[in-house]
């Protein structure tokens, strides 16, 4: 299967963040489950089931993502081998009339692929400001969340 160059980086990410969740799930079952502790429903093991449950979110994202990046990526290169063997092709027709419209479906099919790329970059480039936008939307509803602790407590 061929990735783009960066695809190699995202799929070691991945592995590495599995091994992060696998060995937080064992630390929580060791401190909270296996041992039958009273603590099961503290701020502490509410914060580790959160952490868990957000790193597996996000490893399902990051997989979902590979996917639909590899579909697309191959989908790309079928379209380009495509338009190759038409223009290879377009030599065979005699008639000036056929060769016309076969090279105008080859330059329609061409300009279909700039734009599809185009688009394809620019939706990465908001895809990474989302994800910036929403960790700091995450920072600021966890110091909120902080906030109101700390008042429940001086009442």
């Amino acid at each position: 299967m061929v990735r783009r160059r960066g695809g190699r980086v995202v799929e070691n990410s991945i592995e590495q963040l599995e091994k992060e969740l696998k060995a937080k799930e064992r630390l929580f079952d060791e401190k909270y489950v296996q041992n039958n502790a009273n603590d099961y429903l503290s701020e502490e093991a509410e914060k580790m089931r959160k952490e868990i449950w957000q790193l597996s979110r996000r490893i399902d994202q990051m997989k979902e993502k590979r996917i639909q990046e590899n579909s697309i990526e191959e989908d790309i290169k079928i379209v380009e081998k495509l338009i190759n063997t038409m223009k290879s092709d377009r030599t065979m027709f005699e008639e000036d009339k056929s060769k016309e419209i076969y090279t105008f479906f080859i330059n329609s099919l061409e300009h279909i692929l700039s734009d599809y790329k185009r688009v394809l970059k620019e939706n990465e480039e908001l895809n990474k400001k989302l994800i910036l936008q929403k960790g700091i939307g995450d920072y600021w509803c966890e110091a909120y969340m902080e906030l109101q602790k700390e008042r429940e407590r001086k009442k």
